[in-house]
């Protein structure tokens, strides 16, 4: 099965997406459509380190509350509507314990 393309994807999501349904219309708003070129700073990110660059993509973006529940139902992992998941669940940012 080849990769679809960035018309056919409409926004960059884990790579579950490219096995299941297309979510709906409302893809075409999303903000991270505009920026293919960092689509593994989404499907990739295992840490908020990693997420930096999806995550401030995400900030400002009108779909982020659909693309965070699309993301969850598919318990998909990476970066969806402005948070990074793991098998659907956000996590949260643990701050380091200083002496």
């Amino acid at each position: 099965m080849s990769r679809p393309t960035r018309d056919e994807i409409g926004f960059a999501v884990s790579t579950i997406w490219y096995t299941s349904e297309a979510p709906g219309r409302w893809t075409e708003r999303a903000t991270c459509r505009r920026y293919p070129d960092f689509a593994d700073q989404f499907t990739e990110a295992q840490t908020f380190e990693d997420a930096d660059i999806a995550l401030t993509i995400c900030a400002d973006c009108p779909v982020r509350a659909r693309c965070l529940e699309y993301g969850r139902g598919l318990r998909a992992d990476g970066v969806w509507g402005g948070r990074l998941l793991s098998r659907g669940v956000p996590q949260r940012r643990l701050r380091a314990v200083r002496d």
